[in-house]
């Protein structure tokens, strides 16, 4: 992230914080419990087969981005790629814009 210019996050779970490696929701159950925040209440966005496993089975609102068809329908939002994309956070919810 500093190679990028971004300053790290204040909350960061990386691979030595976490027992279990993705296919397994560690990973987003020690981020929402650091967060102070349910699982359900996180929003992921991934690609790749073992996290969106990960994802679905951590409980979090899943947005599979591109081809994939490991979530088999189980994904609640799809988009093609991040480059039109918007996403907000409001009390009942997330709201997702996406235009193609």
């Amino acid at each position: 992230m500093h190679a990028a210019g971004l300053e790290l996050p204040e909350i960061v779970i990386s691979a030595e914080k976490v027992t279990n490696c993705k296919p397994h929701p560690e990973g987003y159950l020690k981020g929402a419990k650091a967060l102070g925040i349910d699982p359900k209440e996180i929003m992921i966005l991934e690609d790749a087969a073992a996290v969106i496993n990960a994802a679905l089975s951590s409980g979090a609102y899943l947005t599979v981005v591109g081809d994939s068809d490991a979530a088999q329908g189980r994904e609640s939002f799809r988009i093609q790629d991040y480059k039109e994309l918007a996403v907000s956070r409001q009390d009942d919810g997330f709201i997702i814009r996406y235009q193609a």
